[in-house]
């Protein structure tokens, strides 16, 4: 931004007029130190360098289905044997084959939490898109659907991976990965229990999403609460239904071993997920769980309605 000839090396000089050359140069060359309020008489200020990065755009909706569907392949297939990996465990060691399972399913979700915040922070169930939905939060109608059948289509995907790639004499666990009404249990009853598992698992997963873990102090606790719930669920859960809690792992597993009738499979493992969705979303929004940033957000607006309903109208 200098002014034309005095960006580049020293200006000209013409024969007897090297005085004048030298007090125009004096005249026109920034002071030393002064270089960042300006340059020359008449120029324009010299422009900082610019130095902060543009802010980050957050994923569009396919950005979101897409990493849902990728991730949810992926949970699918790797997570298939951990069934049948238990038992050949308990067999050759007597470990008892409840507690590998419980073991390997932990280390499962720790190990794909990674990959689902690489993936634009990927949903691998659509109880949770529900309840953000309900909440107000996790983006709109449009995308919340786009992201549940991208979760339903990476949960077929992922069956059919795991069918491929795993030697079939090690599938022998396959079957029982779509849950299954206990024997001689009503269908209302595993309504109520897919419902009131799914109730807890996402009044914890909203609590997270406010950052409810990183607020407590001691890190232990944080690290170990989710796990610990993952295990009171799977254990009061194989009770009555395997336990399911997510419809699109239940769907794409009954489309193949087809354990379940249309009445089940609609009643417990859809409508029953979906109901504690929503419970749990507007338990979360009428009760005092909300956090100390919704609570702050609510006071404020009704103090700005107070105001606005208080205040007389100005006469001319």
């Amino acid at each position: 931004h200098l002014a034309p000839g005095l960006s580049g090396g020293a200006p000209s000089r013409t024969p007897g007029r090297a005085g004048a050359d030298a007090m125009a140069v004096a005249k026109a060359r920034p002071k030393r130190g002064s270089e960042s309020g300006g340059g020359a008489r008449g120029a324009p200020p010299r422009q900082p360098a610019e130095t902060s990065t543009p802010a980050a755009h957050p994923p569009s909706a396919g950005q979101h289905a897409l990493g849902d569907f990728l991730v949810m392949a992926i949970w699918v297939a790797f997570s298939s044997v951990f069934a049948e990996v238990a038992d050949h465990v308990h067999i050759a060691t007597g470990v008892n084959e409840v507690a590998l399972n419980i073991v390997l399913l932990v280390a499962g979700l720790a190990a794909i939490t990674p990959v689902c915040d690489y993936f634009w922070g990927a949903i691998l169930n659509p109880v949770h898109n529900v309840a953000l939905l309900l909440r107000g939060a996790g983006g709109g109608v449009a995308t919340n659907i786009a992201r549940m059948c991208g979760q339903l289509a990476g949960a077929i995907v992922g069956c059919l991976l795991a069918l491929a790639l795993v030697p079939p004499h090690h599938q022998g666990k396959f079957h029982l990965l779509s849950g299954k009404l206990k024997e001689g249990l009503p269908i209302a009853h595993g309504f109520f229990a897919e419902a009131t598992l799914v109730v807890v698992v996402n009044l914890f997963f909203l609590y997270m999403t406010e950052g409810g873990l990183q607020r407590t102090k001691s890190k232990a606790l944080s690290a170990l609460a989710p796990h610990a719930l993952t295990v009171v669920v799977v254990l009061v859960g194989a009770e009555f239904t395997g336990p399911s809690l997510n419809p699109t792992l239940s769907f794409a597993w009954n489309l193949l071993y087809q354990r379940h009738s249309m009445v089940e499979h609609l009643a417990v493992f859809w409508a029953g997920p979906l109901a504690g969705a929503v419970v749990s979303a507007l338990v979360w929004r009428g009760t005092g769980m909300r956090s100390a940033r919704d609570r702050a957000a609510g006071r404020a607006a009704r103090r700005a309605l107070g105001r606005g309903a208080g205040s007389k109208p100005k006469v001319a």
